[in-house]
């Protein structure tokens, strides 16, 4: 039986999906009973396929260098809901946005907003390149406290120079099932997709690397929703 192996190249970092394509090369093949999942389940389905897909693109766009911002909220002016958080938000990147435009920067940007453990609203920011700290100052200052710091240089939610934990750090944040909402801007680069049919019963369990990168994180299994086992690594360029 063959597989598809889906390989996605974002900077310096190749992710590999290996699972079977079970009906691949058998067209007259009865097909079998559609999987119905909940509600549930198919929200959680779509929203790991988000959350992956926002991590290939976090490791495309953004590396050392680049700046990482958070944005709180002053006791009194705390939003009531994520919608309100949201509006907010969408104010402070419109400013930062006008100010890039003026001096004839491209605004490259992710943010994250995250309902914290113990119930309040923050935000996350990542910008390509420069940042002016006074603007960032100036346009957030009517709802409360802003931290800027420099990947690769500053430590991050324990991490400092691995672009890869900083991006999973991002699209889960503080834990993986608080209320979270996303936006980015449009001139993002997307990562590379291939995707092969391999004519082959079964896949190495120990991959090997393509030139002057290294394995990391290899995972076989089965999928949760459609039984099907699968694999997964990342590979990493060599500094």
């Amino acid at each position: 039986m063959p597989y598809i192996k889906k390989t996605i190249t974002a900077g310096n970092y190749v992710f590999v999906e290996k699972h079977y394509a079970i009906r691949y090369g058998q067209k007259r093949l009865p097909r079998s009973p559609n999987i119905r999942h909940t509600s549930e389940q198919q929200k959680r389905i779509n929203e790991l396929k988000k959350r992956r897909r926002l991590l290939w693109i976090f490791c495309t766009n953004f590396a050392n260098g680049d700046k990482w911002l958070t944005l709180t909220y002053n006791k009194g002016k705390r939003p009531a809901d994520m919608a309100q958080a949201k509006a907010d938000r969408k104010r402070f990147l419109r400013k930062l946005r006008d100010w890039y435009r003026k001096n004839g920067i491209p605004f490259v940007y992710m943010a994250m907003t995250e309902r914290g453990t113990k119930g309040g609203l923050h935000h996350h920011i990542v910008i390509r390149g420069t940042v002016d700290y006074n603007i960032i100052a100036k346009s957030w200052e009517k709802y409360g406290g802003w931290q800027a710091k420099t990947i690769g240089v500053d430590s991050i939610g324990g991490f400092t120079d691995d672009i890869l934990n900083l991006a999973k750090y991002f699209v889960k944040g503080r834990s993986e099932h608080s209320e979270k909402n996303y936006t980015k801007s449009n001139n993002l680069h997307q990562p590379k997709v291939d995707i092969e049919i391999i004519g082959a019963e079964r896949w190495t369990s120990k991959p090997r690397p393509k030139k002057g990168y290294d394995v990391l994180d290899v995972h076989d299994g089965f999928h949760d929703f459609f039984g099907k086992p699968y694999q997964d690594y990342i590979q990493v360029r060599r500094c």
